[in-house]
């Protein structure tokens, strides 16, 4: 990564994830639940295969509001698991039934298969920053980017955050993988490409 590029992501990591951290627990929840309305009124969400979530994590936006609609639909949720070899994988598991892995994050049992990505998979991707062409930035580690990369057609990602983490442009390499939309308590929005419509 070219020492401009890996700059501008340090800098825009770190003032995201103060912004994020220094949120009040009760504007969070709020955006929380917000968010999770605009999606489940969404046609996308209602033709979902099977919903991926994750367990949110230093301020992330929660998925439990979210996590609930799914299950009361009885519709498989995944979640993502770190593995051995430092891969991302997901699995099914109820909200209950996550633990915390090594970096205290829960999520599914050990015991549980991974699954493959594939057509009618709507998977909900954390991030510290998003703009309007679908880039999204991460922690570093590429996890999601390799996840998404090996992922079957058919399958849409939709990052997930508060409409703060929304900027003009996210700084990226070739490696970066786009998001089909973004989520956030303003609503969610469709990037341009993945749609026939332009979008309003």
């Amino acid at each position: 990564m070219g020492s401009a590029l890996g700059a501008a992501k340090r800098a825009l990591r770190q003032e995201m994830d103060a912004r994020r951290r220094a949120l009040a627990d009760a504007d969070a929840q709020c955006a929380a639940r917000a968010a999770a309305a605009h999606l489940v009124a969404d046609p996308a969400f209602g033709a979902a295969r099977r919903v991926a979530l994750y367990a949110a994590y230093g301020g992330e936006l929660s998925m439990a509001a979210l996590a609930a609609s799914v299950r009361a639909e009885a519709r498989p949720v995944l979640w993502p698991r770190m593995e051995a070899g430092g891969g991302l994988a997901l699995a099914e598991a109820f909200t209950e039934e996550l633990v915390p892995d090594a970096y205290g994050i829960p999520s599914p049992p050990a015991d549980r298969p991974e699954t493959a990505l594939g057509e009618g998979d709507l998977v909900l991707v954390p991030g510290l920053a998003f703009d309007a062409a679908g880039r999204r930035l991460g922690r570093g580690g590429g996890h999601y980017d390799r996840l998404i990369a090996a992922a079957g057609e058919g399958a849409r990602f939709v990052g997930a955050g508060y409409g703060f983490q929304c900027v003009p442009e996210v700084p990226a390499g070739g490696h970066d993988q786009c998001m089909n939309g973004v989520l956030t308590e303003d609503g969610l929005r469709w990037i341009a490409q993945d749609r026939e419509e332009p979008l309003g």
